[in-house]
């Protein structure tokens, strides 16, 4: 077994007041996902995340920290302007790195759930 405590992430954003956006298909604030607390998560089926990304330079990376025994069928698409979007494949169980490389300019991230139950703890952008 392997216990962690202390684990903070987001904490740059955090501290410049620069918090992104993340809201469910009802458009209510998924606000646990960005609170730099991996052990605060919130489950997800049959919904969607946009998630605004409020960086003010070009992003290289987007961590996704989801449950690692959860199968999941999500898929993830990205976009600058909201109406042309790139898929950037389906998320996988645990830390999930979606690189950026090929589009540092991406301003919104959508993760679309299917009927299978996905807990999210941590969506992190750098």
């Amino acid at each position: 077994w392997l216990r962690l405590h202390g684990i903070q992430v987001n904490v740059a954003l955090a501290e410049s007041k620069l918090q992104p956006v993340i809201e469910d298909k009802s458009h209510v604030a998924a606000v646990e996902l960005t609170d730099g607390d991996i052990i605060t998560g919130k489950s997800f089926s049959n919904d969607w995340l946009t998630y605004r990304i409020t960086s003010l330079g070009e992003l290289k990376q987007v961590k996704i920290y989801s449950s690692c025994s959860e199968a999941s069928n999500a898929t993830i698409n990205v976009s600058v302007d909201g109406e042309n979007w790139i898929d950037k494949g389906r998320l996988n169980p645990g830390i999930m790195t979606v690189d950026l490389s090929d589009c540092p300019n991406v301003r919104l991230m959508v993760i679309e759930f299917t009927k299978t139950p996905t807990t999210i703890y941590e969506v992190v952008a750098k």
